[in-house]
């Protein structure tokens, strides 16, 4: 059996981490987890509630996805960069890996999130652009893989970021039910990045959020799930 555990902020923190070892003892051949959420470059602070909690539960899942957005001070970026970072694109998955394993949660009970949805931004055509005037529209849900492949996927468009292991597609005029001018999203070769990663890093896995979107329901026979096999290939062969 597994349980997810949500932690909460301000005075509630100690119980919370009480109540976590309440559970494993009083369950203690459950799978505990807890998803956390992801910190930048500017702002790398980890709640103290992390390291605890990792003592009590048997992993940590940062939910490193829908990491970028039209906010002050920021360029258009990736959804999930894996690296690559910058005082003005200062989210990755390695800068909150980091900070929570300088933290002290255990490199073993820390897992990275997949995002099986992108991002769509009108006003911008490419990552790394000023973002004055532009706008995020969607983003999971409407903004699915499926849909990215079905609607917004074109080999013209297609662009595979090296210094940040994430893909992106850009067009001139706004594109797609969303018109969108740009999409970042995953596709098989930064889930194999990301895997890397996490192999070499001694991580202890992955979330995803959330299989279904990722699911080609048109597509042939053994072939509709991409995603899900390029994370069974890079995370688990």
């Amino acid at each position: 059996m597994t349980a997810e555990l949500v932690v909460v902020k301000g005075k509630d923190r100690g119980a919370f981490v009480a109540l976590a070892k309440d559970l494993r003892a009083a369950w203690p051949a459950a799978i505990l987890t807890a998803p956390a959420g992801w910190v930048t470059l500017n702002t790398p602070a980890v709640d103290p509630t992390w390291p605890e909690l990792a003592k009590v539960v048997d992993q940590i899942n940062l939910m490193s996805y829908g990491m970028a957005g039209p906010w002050g001070g920021w360029q258009s970026w990736h959804s999930s960069a894996l690296i690559g970072e910058s005082a003005s694109m200062p989210s990755s998955v390695d800068v909150s890996v980091k900070n929570y394993l300088k933290a002290g949660v255990p490199a073993a009970k820390l897992g990275v999130g997949i995002g099986f949805y992108g991002s769509c931004w009108r006003g911008v055509s490419a990552v790394r652009m000023p973002i004055t005037g532009a706008s995020l529209v969607a983003d999971d849900g409407k903004m699915s893989f499926a849909n990215i492949m079905t609607s917004y996927y074109q080999a013209a468009a297609y662009h595979y970021d090296a210094a940040a292991k994430a893909p992106w597609l850009g067009f001139s005029t706004q594109t797609g039910p969303e018109k969108c001018n740009l999409v970042t999203y995953e596709d098989a070769t930064s889930l194999a990045d990301k895997g890397k990663y996490v192999r070499d890093t001694g991580l202890g896995g992955a979330i995803i959020w959330t299989i279904n979107q990722g699911h080609l329901a048109s597509a042939p026979a053994g072939s509709r799930d991409p995603l899900l096999a390029a994370v069974k290939k890079a995370f688990l062969d």
